[in-house]
């Protein structure tokens, strides 16, 4: 007993590969100097601490927006309310500091799972390192302290869940329900799991009728699935939170507005390159498991790459959920070359190697954990961010002339509405934020029309009653108010201006 609890203990305490990999792959480059601002380059987080700051001053929900003027009485989902009483406590202990790398744990974990999972499935390890690594890459983009992050580690936990049930039937299957509830209060990414399981369940299904299978484990798959989505409308909104979820993901305008709704494209820079390397190979994986009668593997992969050739807001999803079919059908391709060139090729030596590797990348020590304690106890050495990236946004500009801007009625854009809302609370209000799902395409469209300058500009601002307004220099509408008589300037940097409306 005595030998088992020590060799216990050192599996945690001796560092593995797993550990050097993670820190690599996903410390590294948040631990280097502004590293972690990277985390911080979208404010929407900011809203979101600022919301949870509320929930806990009120003890309820909002149920209209707090932090608009446009569209007062409205019906407003806080729709991650979980969330931002985590982020709004984190806040409160350590700041933006504490947000940023609780963001890079959630990478870390989810990458971590992501190479256990390979590795369960017994592929090769060096296969599964290669293709952690290109995911996480194809993902930089979106690689943002947002709660979006919390759908990518519970998604990586629901793949390795169902796998393990794939294997042979287990009583923690059903931990799926409970897990969903608590999804649906976290982030509105909860949908993909009901959708991945449905899509798993149909090629089960086709297997059994191919293959003729017994259909009990598909009949467990379809009443967990069923259960999972009753388990969604566990949420202070139920149902209409679902109809608001589809409503907004299906409106044009969305799709129009928001970047990352568009399709991949190469404007994304290195991260496309590396989602078009993992697409091409995903479609070879969906053949490739056709061929070998693994038919639910095909429809994943076929789900989530189409998924993500709609939206690249998807690759990470796409990134997580077909890394460990990409493993298996590419060691399967390895083994039939290794078979074929000898006990001494190359390949077998290369086999062997990886056996060695295996079990040093199925586990993990306590060297990650006790790095983030460390850094949080020293954060001031390390010149951990206090705020939002000054290069992206006007910080010295808002924290300078905070009653100017607090005391009127200010044009933003959506993004600063956000960084607005965090340095002004409480008592900030703005037009537009990045809750895109409440305005609306009318609203949207308006917002655009007065960013570009457009003709209704004028009539527009005089609809809104603006008598502030904060923009980005290089934006039409900059220029537009620096020529209007009535509009002096405050305040302007080569990045941003901000200008009062005078009476």
């Amino acid at each position: 007993m005595g030998l088992r609890v020590r060799s216990r203990l050192g599996r945690w305490i001796v560092p593995s590969l797993a550990d050097l990999l993670l820190a690599a792959l996903v410390l590294r480059p948040y631990l280097l100097p502004g590293g972690l601002e990277e985390l911080l380059s979208d404010a929407s987080v900011g809203m979101h601490i600022r919301t949870g700051d509320l929930i806990r001053s009120a003890g309820s929900l909002p149920h209209s927006d707090p932090f608009s003027f446009a569209l007062p009485g409205k019906e407003w989902f806080a729709w991650e309310w979980l969330t931002e009483l985590g982020l709004s406590f984190l806040h409160s202990w350590y700041g933006l500091a504490a947000i940023a790398l609780v963001a890079v744990a959630l990478m870390a974990g989810t990458s971590a799972l992501v190479l256990r999972i390979c590795l369960r499935r017994g592929e090769s390890a060096l296969l599964a390192l290669l293709l952690v690594m290109a995911g996480f890459q194809a993902s930089m983009n979106h690689a943002l302290a947002r709660p979006h992050l919390i759908t990518w580690l519970f998604l990586a936990i629901s793949i390795a869940v169902v796998e393990r049930e794939r294997r042979e039937a287990w009583r923690g299957f059903w931990l799926l329900i409970p897990l969903a509830a608590l999804w649906a209060n976290l982030h509105g990414g909860f949908a993909i799991l009901p959708a991945y399981l449905a899509v798993v369940c149909t090629g089960l299904g086709i297997e059994a009728l191919w293959q003729r299978f017994s259909w009990q484990g598909v009949w467990r798959m379809v009443a967990c699935g069923l259960l999972v989505g009753a388990a969604t409308l566990l949420n202070p909104y139920g149902i209409r939170l679902h109809q608001h979820l589809i409503e907004f993901v299906s409106s044009p305008w969305a799709i129009q507005m928001i970047e990352e709704y568009h399709p991949p494209s190469p404007s994304l820079g290195e991260q496309y390159y590396w989602f078009a390397a993992l697409g091409l190979l995903a479609g070879f994986a969906a053949v490739s498991a056709l061929v070998r009668r693994r038919v639910s593997d095909a429809l994943v992969c076929l789900f989530f790459l189409s998924s993500a050739c709609k939206s690249a807001r998807h690759i990470p999803l796409f990134v997580i959920a077909v890394t460990p079919i990409l493993a298996s059908e590419l060691r399967w391709l390895w083994d039939i070359v290794r078979s074929r060139t000898g006990k001494r090729g190359t390949a077998e030596q290369l086999h062997k190697m990886d056996l060695g590797m295996r079990p040093h990348f199925g586990r993990h020590s306590i060297w990650l954990a006790a790095c983030f304690v460390l850094v949080l106890l020293f954060r001031t050495p390390l010149g951990l961010p206090s705020n939002f990236p000054e290069k992206r946004f006007p910080v010295g500009m808002a924290a300078s002339n905070r009653d100017i801007l607090r005391s009127g009625r200010v044009f933003s854009t959506d993004a600063w509405g956000d960084f607005l809302i965090y340095t002004g609370y409480p008592g900030q209000h703005v037009f537009i934020d990045g809750l895109q799902d409440f305005f609306g395409p009318a609203l949207a469209e308006d917002y655009l029309e007065m960013l570009s300058a457009g003709p209704r500009t004028e009539s527009l601002f005089e609809q809104w009653k603006f008598d502030r307004a904060l923009v980005p220099v290089k934006q039409p509408i900059a220029k537009w108010l620096k020529a209007r008589p009535e509009w002096r300037v405050v305040s302007e940097t080569p990045l941003a201006v901000l200008l009062v409306k005078e009476k």
